[in-house]
């Protein structure tokens, strides 16, 4: 299992054309086209447990991903991740931990198979580089700009996401602050899931949410 840790922010058109100048990869920036089905029960049960289950195509590679929410909360949520090949280019959750994912989400995934539908598409282009924080911590920047389709509805994509790769959290989400001041980017709470779900359920604003309170330190900024 691994936990993924990442910030997102809205990016408008205007801020993705000065990214660039502000952010100095380790290395090439890369590019890639992203299509994903994610799945669920007619009845949402994946959903009421706050998990997402999809199958992603990244260029000839399939891969299929269950995320559980990690409990952190905020803009900075903590998510379990399960990430894998996925067997023969389709959807087999047979090969997912079942027993790890069962202690983690209380679903047994795979007695669940037999129900699985695919309910909503996310469609984007990713243009991601690796950034070296602090010399100790690695973070992935990356903006995917694209649309999130759950049958005849859409709803655009353009987001910048900060994703930490090794090192420390604090200094990742103090990189992610800077961005976001030079940007004027705003925080996105929502994960792609989130977005399709809400968009399946023909909900135009997502409903409100109840957060654990943060541990601040005292000179924090308000951002």
């Amino acid at each position: 299992m691994h936990v993924e840790r990442e910030i997102k922010f809205h990016l408008p058109p205007d801020a993705a054309q000065r990214l660039s100048r502000h952010v100095r990869p380790a290395g090439p920036w890369r590019r890639r086209a992203l299509s994903s089905v994610y799945y669920d029960t007619r009845e949402g049960r994946l959903r009421r447990a706050g998990v997402a289950l999809r199958l992603r195509r990244d260029g000839a590679r399939r891969i299929q991903t269950l995320k559980a929410e990690g409990g952190a909360g905020g803009a900075f949520p903590a998510r379990a991740e399960w990430e894998m090949p996925a067997p023969r280019g389709r959807l087999d959750v047979a090969a997912f931990p079942r027993e790890e994912i069962l202690a983690a989400t209380g679903l047994d995934i795979t007695a669940l198979a037999p129900q699985l539908r695919p309910v909503f598409e996310t469609h984007f282009g990713r243009r991601a580089a690796t950034v070296s924080v602090d010399g100790a911590t690695r973070a992935e920047v990356a903006v995917d700009r694209g649309y999130i389709a759950a049958g005849a509805r859409r709803e655009p994509i353009e987001e910048l996401e900060v994703e930490l790769k090794a090192g420390d959290t604090a200094s990742m989400l103090r990189y992610a602050a800077g961005l976001a001041a030079l940007l004027s980017l705003a925080l996105a709470f929502e994960s792609k899931a989130e977005r399709g779900y809400r968009l399946m359920a023909g909900e135009a604003e997502p409903e409100p949410q109840k957060w654990r309170r943060p541990a601040l330190p005292e000179l924090a900024s308000p951002a």
